[in-house]
């Protein structure tokens, strides 16, 4: 989440709503705020054209577009199956794609590489795994064994091999590859035997490849739920996590963070999200009401998206915002899970299975636009409100051209009621719609 430091100042109106006749009488108190804070609420969800007409699970950068990747046939006008690439203003196919759910995406040696549950790409056998050198689709040996209904659900780079995991029994014909295996551009190893049950999620921290997932075993090991592989065994990260069917990983700064929907790790309560610095795990007790799927940083704010409605006790939409304080909601959120969050020419990029984001129609994947216009308002003691007190329309006025102001109005139990913009041309709020209380 981008925070933004001086851009405008802060009108705050306190409200105090009778409920005799339905009048309203205004109070309200100029904050002059040079130094202020401006959070998201400054920020807003904008599509991508018309966006796909399916959801979205991966995105990755490559080539200076953003591909993103799911189960879908379209993305704007452009006939794509379920892969396709964003250049900032358009959106293009890759080839014919592949022809089933995508849910991991990666570049490795230049070339994407996409993993999931799909049997071919560009009509080509591919299971579950396939690689676009540019010009066409590719397998990647013999791909992954395809009896069972797992797919390959997370690919990271590690010391020159790309990793590849997931819920599948192996690579065909190689063996010790059970939901584990690497790949060195020509053929498939095992990964120290790879795991009991599946792996969700891998990451790189501290020189050693990290993986989460409902295992219980790595390599004969018991690892509960996260192990970390030193590129010769597979080894426990304390005694790891009670259960997590839904697992992310990521690193930031010096610190390991995990994701999910895990109750406990290493024998302490944590709700959903967890970081490790090498040695001990530190958790929040109070984050979301259900499971976290992904997150990402913007400055020194944490974005994280799932399938929650709640965030510390707080209404937000399947994405919320964590500022080392307090959980915020982000211009309203989606109206469906958000599956994956990432970076892309430094803004914010949102994508799931929702269709509205910041109640605008997006169709699963949406930016969130930075207010790099705003201004400080010169001189914010002369906006003035009228009537006042009001119980209809109310007026901003003096708001200088080319400026923007955010009004927030409370009512007289400190709840938030109102939070908008206005600038010189839109200037009005209307309060009749509100409820008595």
């Amino acid at each position: 989440m981008a925070t933004y430091s001086g851009l405008y100042s802060l009108i705050r109106i306190d409200v105090q709503m009778k409920s005799l006749n339905q009048n309203l009488r205004l109070i309200f108190i100029i904050i002059l705020s040079a130094g202020i804070q401006l959070n998201l609420f400054a920020q807003s969800w904008t599509p991508l054209s018309s966006g796909t007409n399916g959801p979205i699970y991966a995105m990755t950068t490559y080539k200076n577009g953003l591909v993103v990747a799911g189960l879908f046939s379209k993305a704007g006008s452009v006939n794509a199956n379920n892969i396709a690439i964003w250049d900032g203003t358009n959106w293009k196919n890759i080839g014919n794609g592949v022809n089933g759910l995508v849910l991991s995406l990666i570049v490795f040696d230049g070339e994407l590489y996409a993993g999931g549950t799909f049997s071919k790409a560009d009509g080509k056998q591919a299971s579950r795994i396939a690689k676009w050198d540019g010009t066409a689709w590719k397998p990647v040996g013999n791909g992954m064994d395809s009896t069972n209904k797992y797919a390959v659900y997370d690919m990271k780079v590690f010391k020159g091999y790309l990793y590849v995991a997931g819920g599948f029994e192996g690579v065909i014909g190689v063996g010790g590859t059970q939901r584990i295996a690497k790949w060195d551009g020509i053929k498939w190893t095992g990964v120290g035997g790879g795991m009991d049950l599946a792996i969700g999620s891998l990451e790189v921290y501290n020189n050693n490849l990290y993986a989460m997932g409902p295992f219980t075993k790595s390599g004969g090991v018991t690892t509960n739920g996260i192990a970390r592989w030193n590129d010769t065994i597979w080894k426990p990260v304390g005694s790891g996590f009670d259960y997590s069917a839904y697992s992310y990983l990521k690193t930031h700064g010096n610190s390991l963070y995990a994701g999910g929907e895990f109750k406990k790790i290493n024998g302490m309560n944590a709700s959903k999200l967890a970081w490790y610095n090498g040695n001990t795990w530190n958790a929040l007790t109070s984050t979301t009401n259900g499971p976290i799927y992904t997150f990402e940083w913007d400055n020194s704010n944490l974005i994280v998206g799932g399938r929650f409605m709640q965030a510390g006790g707080k209404k937000v939409s399947y994405i919320s915002s964590w500022d080392g304080t307090n959980w915020s909601s982000i211009d309203n959120g989606m109206d469906s899970f958000v599956n994956e969050i990432i970076i892309f020419q430094s803004e914010i990029y949102a994508a799931g299975e929702f269709s509205k984001a910041g109640g605008k129609t997006v169709n699963h994947i949406a930016k969130l636009s930075n207010p790099a216009s705003i201004k400080v308002l010169a001189n914010p003691n002369k906006i003035w409100l009228s009537p006042n007190p009001s119980k209809g329309l109310l007026t901003i006025q003096n708001i200088p051209a080319n400026e923007i102001a955010t009004i927030i109005i409370f009512d007289i139990n400190g709840k938030m009621v109102i939070s908008t913009t206005v600038d010189s041309l839109l200037n009005t709020i209307k309060l009749n719609d509100l409820h008595n209380g």
